[in-house]
This record gives structure tokens, C-alpha cells and sequence, in this order.
């Protein structure tokens, strides 16, 4: 690094790596997603919104960004369930099954004193037919304000068994550590 005198007031060796050749070749749809949630596609975009066309059965799904290798989009879907997700980009076409998840979270008092206690119940729908597990992340992000009984990130599986007439309703104790607001989310998330 020089300075504006021309000066070299400083030198750091720099790595440089090969770039990887090519971006994918086909493309990659998720099998699962959350109503309301952003999904990602991976494959041979061209970056431009013009030509590329995603739905859900025959509901187009908002667009979100576009780079050559991925595409992201907003689960923008109203129902909820096993859907056809098609994708059209230029001339080419992937569809794939895919699963729409709803998910409600619910507390009867969301204002607690220290010490106090309610009910978060977590209820998921679209799961009829579901033949494996679906991971989701509970968390809490007010661990100063409640706490969470599982601890403030659960990490767990929904399995096939545990569904009764397609949902799932998972419920917690929510305790007050001090008056204030407080925010708990559920979240489908990808398999690691």
C-alpha cells in the first residue's frame, strides 16, 4: 500500500485462489419450503428477471434476485401442501414436487412480569402425506426479556408419525425474566 506521496507504508502477502470453473449446469428446486419465506434455486441464470418465470402449480411467486448461479423467490403461495414448483428460464424448464409449509406461532399473553408464565404453541400445516422428517428452528431472540423451555435456539425434526390430519402443534413454556417486549420465530430450515 502506498500513500498519496507515493510511499510504501505498508505490505501484506495476498492469496489468490483459482476460480471454480463454470456455474451449475442444471437446476436445483427446493422440495420444501415456508409460506411466506424466501427460497433459493440454484442454476444457470442469466441475472435478468425478463426471462425467468417461477410458480407454484399456476401461481407465479415473486421474484426476489437474480445472479448467474441463483435465483431467490418469496414463497408468496396462499395454500398450503404438496404443489408442482415450475421453473422457466429462457427456453429451459425444471419442475419438481414441492412441499408449501405453513406456520403459526400463538401465546395467549405476550406481556410478562418476571416470573410469569403462558403457552407459545407452534402449529404447522401442509403436512399431509409428509413421508420424511422436516428440520425446524425455534428460537427465541429475547433471551434478556423470557425464556424459552427447549433453550433459545431447539433445533428439531417434525417426523411422519407425529402428524395428525396434516399438522403438528408443538407447544412450550414461555417465563418472564423482566417486563418488555420479546420475539420468538419457527422456522423450516434446510437440511445440514
Amino acid at each position: 500500500m502506498k500513500n498519496d506521496k507515493g510511499v510504501e507504508v505498508a505490505r501484506a502477502p495476498l492469496t489468490i485462489t483459482a476460480r471454480s470453473e463454470g456455474a451449475a449446469k442444471a437446476f436445483h428446486l427446493p422440495e420444501i419450503g415456508q409460506t411466506g419465506d424466501l427460497l433459493e434455486v440454484i442454476g444457470p441464470f442469466d441475472g435478468n428477471f425478463a426471462t425467468t418465470n417461477v410458480k407454484l402449480d399456476d401461481e407465479a411467486i415473486e421474484l426476489v434476485a437474480e445472479s448467474p448461479r441463483k435465483l431467490i423467490v418469496r414463497n408468496s403461495y396462499n395454500r398450503k401442501g404438496m404443489t408442482l414448483l415450475g421453473l422457466r428460464e429462457r427456453d429451459r424448464t425444471a419442475q419438481m414436487d414441492f412441499r408449501s409449509v405453513a406456520v403459526n406461532l400463538a401465546v395467549p399473553k405476550t406481556a410478562l412480569l418476571k416470573g410469569e408464565k403462558t403457552t407459545l404453541t407452534v402449529k404447522l400445516a401442509g403436512l399431509e402425506g409428509l413421508t420424511k422428517a422436516i428440520p425446524l428452528l425455534l428460537e427465541n431472540t429475547s433471551a434478556d426479556v423470557i425464556t424459552l423451555s427447549g433453550g433459545n435456539a431447539e433445533r428439531f425434526r417434525i417426523n411422519p408419525a407425529a402428524v395428525v390430519d396434516g399438522s403438528v402443534t408443538i407447544e412450550r413454556t414461555v417465563t418472564g425474566i423482566k417486563a418488555g417486549s420479546w420475539t420468538i420465530s419457527c422456522s423450516v430450515v434446510k437440511d445440514e
